[in-house]
């Protein structure tokens, strides 16, 4: 709803939507990247969300956990659930222009997750690995997000295109 509204202001120049999001917001950021088709970028760190049943082939699902303390005779409706409510399943609606960091050691979003979703994009994109990052910037560790971050923003706003890696 904020992107319509967004669209339908007066100021907008009608041509730069850009949705940006970490944790939570990278879900969201997906997400409305898909379900919008006036977006132009997405611009999303430690995106949460994504590959709700990596536990079936042995990879850590990202949060929220959807299947943490769920009963066995349940959990099969709620795995099920959980594949809508994916990045992953959003991520292959996305064709605008896409920049993502994720952390290698980050066990909220983890690395195999975000690249899956990363692999389903089918705009421009572009994939920031951040070796010595966990979920949040500690000492520094996900500066090399913010160095790509900040020529992308800066040539989006001025509607101009990404800048090459």
């Amino acid at each position: 709803r904020a992107a319509e509204y967004l669209s339908e202001r007066p100021d907008w120049d009608g041509k730069t939507l850009v949705v940006t999001g970490t944790s939570q917001g990278g879900i969201q950021s997906f997400v409305t990247a898909a379900l919008n088709p006036k977006i132009t970028a997405l611009l999303t760190l430690v995106p949460a969300g994504c590959d709700n049943t990596g536990d079936l082939v042995g990879r850590q699902p990202g949060w929220p956990g959807w299947l943490n303390g769920v009963s066995v005779g349940d959990k099969e409706k709620v795995r099920q659930t959980s594949r809508y409510f994916d990045a992953v399943n959003f991520a292959a609606r996305v064709q605008c222009p896409s920049l993502v960091g994720l952390g290698l050691i980050d066990t909220t979003s983890p690395a195999s997750g975000v690249f899956a979703a990363f692999n389903q994009l089918r705009g421009p994109k572009e994939i920031v690995v951040m070796s010595h990052a966990e979920h949040k910037n500690r000492n520094g560790s996900q500066a090399l997000y913010s160095k790509r971050f900040d020529p992308w923003n800066k040539a989006l706003v001025k509607g101009k295109p990404v800048p090459p890696e």
